[in-house]
């Protein structure tokens, strides 16, 4: 599955101050501002986006003289009242000095959590449409959490902003965060993984390959999407070690239609593919996959494209697109053209109350299998009809 922009991946809009929208814990959709001077892109460039990390690290926006040792500060947590525009607020409090301010939903991580999902970045619709600065109200209820420089006047900023909004919004005690060297943070929270029978390290790892994997990967996901820790993501790579270990090794060419960092891809050849060809819109995914397959040793192996030039009249015996439930939707007729008579399809990123809506519309050539499922993400697979 394809987010809309990892945290990280934001950091790549940062160095000219504009709006992000950041996906991050699945596909639950944050907001991001900073200010235009941010050294922050520049920090977390080095440690690669698509990452779980703490809520601090998610929206820290403003490191000292660029390096990866951000500054202490005081951290604010404001739930700004239904009635209350959140993105006004936000705004007011960037005017008025803050380092950064974060939105998200004030119920994240519990049962009331309204979990939002968007095939489309729609701060980037908004601009297409010429409806800019864009105003959108995520959730009923939304906290801000803003960074303020240590002896800044918060009470003075906060008493400005009421007076403002008209509002009196709720004052907890600021939070004092020391100063952490956040990308040793970040990859202490990003640990080695072992999926099926492949193992998956990053660049700052030293583990050896257990005894339990078959074939082991060093990825490095830059500002892409796949790094084996989400639930869709499992459900794709352990499906494929399934199907490749029935054919003949080198026997099989594999089609990844949104291949973000290229896992799914390069870990089929790992058990056993002859060949992939790696299709993503994001020229950045595309980039990165390309060094993973070199950086495995994999590069004469595959080949990266966009949809606009995925090599024309070609057929695959093994397609996997792990995206989302609407694209996948769209993408029926495309993705049906590209499997071969015969041939296996597996579509992920996918929620189990989606997955006969997605069934439904590949129906007409396929005979799928059971779903699976796991953590309320669902993987389907079929065979085309002959």
């Amino acid at each position: 599955m394809r987010r809309s922009l990892g945290w990280l991946a934001a950091a790549a809009l940062l160095l000219g101050g504009e709006e992000c929208r950041a996906a991050h814990s699945g596909a639950r959709v944050g907001h991001l501002r900073v200010p235009r001077a941010s050294g922050f892109a520049a920090d977390v460039a080095t440690c690669g986006a698509g990452m779980r990390a703490p809520r601090a690290v998610r929206t820290c926006a403003r490191a000292s003289g660029g390096a990866a040792e951000v500054g202490a500060y005081e951290l604010v947590s404001l739930v700004v009242p239904p009635a209350v525009d959140t993105e006004v607020v936000a705004e007011l409090l960037m005017e008025l000095g803050a380092l950064y301010v974060g939105i998200q939903d004030t119920y994240v991580d519990t049962a009331d959590e309204s979990p939002v999902y968007r095939a489309v970045n729609p701060a980037l619709a908004a601009f297409e449409r010429g409806d800019w600065p864009p105003r959108f109200n995520y959730w009923s209820n939304c906290t801000i959490e803003a960074g303020f420089a240590t002896g800044f006047d918060i009470a003075g900023t906060l008493d400005a902003v009421e007076e403002s909004i008209g509002a009196v919004l709720p004052r907890p005690p600021a939070r004092h965060v020391p100063s952490k060297d956040w990308v040793v943070e970040v990859q202490r929270s990003w640990p080695p993984l072992l999926v099926g029978k492949l193992f998956i390290r990053f660049p700052w790892h030293a583990d050896p390959r257990p005894p339990a994997a078959d074939a082991e990967l060093v990825l490095e996901p830059g500002m892409a999407f796949g790094t084996g820790e989400h639930q869709t993501t499992r459900l794709c790579c352990e499906w494929l070690q399934r199907e490749l270990a029935g054919q003949p090794a080198g026997s099989t060419e594999l089609l990844d239609f949104g291949s973000g960092s290229g896992i799914l891809a390069l870990s089929a050849i790992a058990f056993g593919a002859a060949r992939a060809t790696l299709v993503d819109t994001d020229r950045e995914a595309n980039r990165v996959a390309a060094f993973n397959a070199l950086a495995n040793g994999l590069a004469e192996r595959v080949s990266v494209h966009t949809p606009d030039d995925v090599p024309a009249g070609r057929t695959y015996e093994l397609v996997v697109a792990n995206i989302l439930a609407m694209t996948l939707v769209e993408l029926a007729p495309t993705l049906c053209a590209l499997t071969a008579p015969g041939g296996r399809l597996g579509l992920s990123g996918v929620l189990a109350r989606q997955a006969g809506a997605v069934q439904q519309a590949y129906a007409h050539a396929f005979d799928f299998d059971e779903v699976r499922e796991m953590n309320e993400w669902v993987l389907i697979t079929g065979t085309k009809r002959t």
